[in-house]
This record gives C-alpha cells, structure tokens and sequence, in this order.
C-alpha cells in the first residue's frame, strides 16, 4: 500500500505536505518507494514521518534520499527508532543536504557518545538547518558537549536548539556557553 502511495505522489509531483506518521509497519519496501519518492519529487516540502520505525535495513535507502533531496525543508522523525547507525546514516547524509531547514529527532533514546558526535559533526558541516528539536533523549552533559563543538563551527543557520528533557546539568551549561560566544544567533531551550 505505501509502495503504490508513494508512486503516485512521485508520478503527480504536488504534494507538498506527506504526514506518514503512526505507521508502525511501513516495512523496507515502503521505506525504499518513500526515498525514492523524495528524490524523484522537486515539490515535496514537508515530510512528517513521527512514530514510524526508520530501522537498519531501510535507513540507508532513506539517508541516499536525504543526501540529495533538493525540495525537503521539514522532516519529522520524532520516536522513529533512530539511535546508532540509523542516525548515523541519516546524518552522514544531511551534511550534505542544503535544503533541510527543519529537523525534528526527539524520543529516539539518543545517546551521549555516538549519536551525539554525529549531530555534532551534521552541525559542523551543515550551515542550512535553523531547527534542530532533541527533546526527550538521553544526550546528557557528555553529548552536549559534542552538539557545541558543533555549535562552534556554525556562523549562521541554526536559530532553535531544543534540549528539554536530556538529564542536562549545570555541568553541561560550560560548554554551551563557550560555544555560544562563537554563535550569537542560536535560541536554546532545555530544562
């Protein structure tokens, strides 16, 4: 079904908004016509993916996608199940990727070491993103500390940081501090 969804949308090209959110059981063949959708598409702006599992073996079809996407500005993939390597394909990706303005990644269990280094490494390469959402994951003080030297690098680009919900510390706030005297441009909200 979402095969011949996915078809049809690339075969019309106008939509602009896709919420595919809540479907558990997409599979890889949902997910391999979605990406190609999104590379065929020139006018798909907005994709909302939340609570739909982007696991192992359909991430790479996705991140390919991502990479090259010229019309997607928004993506959700709140509680996708995205920790380890589907995050890390999918970052890899976006550094790439000029478009991407929105991205929203809470509730994945993100963790403090990898999956923080590769958001710090997107946010060092990737200058076009202006919202990053990492509500309710587990980034901690040792995964804020990646996303800052990140921070660092960015001149213009990211305005929202959202952190609420990370176990942060005060601990945590050193390095946000020395990385916004590099960045005067980012809003952070966390709690």
């Amino acid at each position: 079904g979402a095969s011949a969804l996915f078809d049809m949308i690339e075969y019309y090209e106008s939509a602009t908004h896709l919420n595919i959110s809540f479907n558990k059981h997409i599979g890889t063949r949902g997910w391999q016509a979605a990406a190609h959708m999104m590379r065929k598409t020139s006018s798909l702006q907005y994709l909302d993916a939340r609570n739909t599992p982007l696991l192992d073996h359909s991430a790479p079809f996705v991140a390919r996608a991502l990479r090259i996407s010229g019309s997607l500005a928004v993506l959700h993939l709140e509680n996708a199940g995205l920790s380890g390597r589907p995050l890390m394909l999918l970052a890899t990706a976006l550094k790439m990727n000029m478009n991407l303005r929105e991205l929203y990644l809470a509730d994945n269990k993100l963790n403090g070491l990898q999956d923080s280094a590769q958001l710090g490494n997107l946010l060092k390469f990737n200058c076009n993103i202006q919202i990053l959402d990492l509500r309710n994951n587990h980034i901690l003080d040792s995964g804020l500390a990646y996303l800052c030297e990140g921070l660092k690098e960015q001149r213009k680009g990211l305005v929202t940081l959202v952190l609420w919900n990370n176990q942060l510390t005060h601990n945590g706030m050193g390095y946000l501090a020395a990385a916004l005297v590099h960045y005067t441009h980012t809003h952070t909200h966390s709690e």
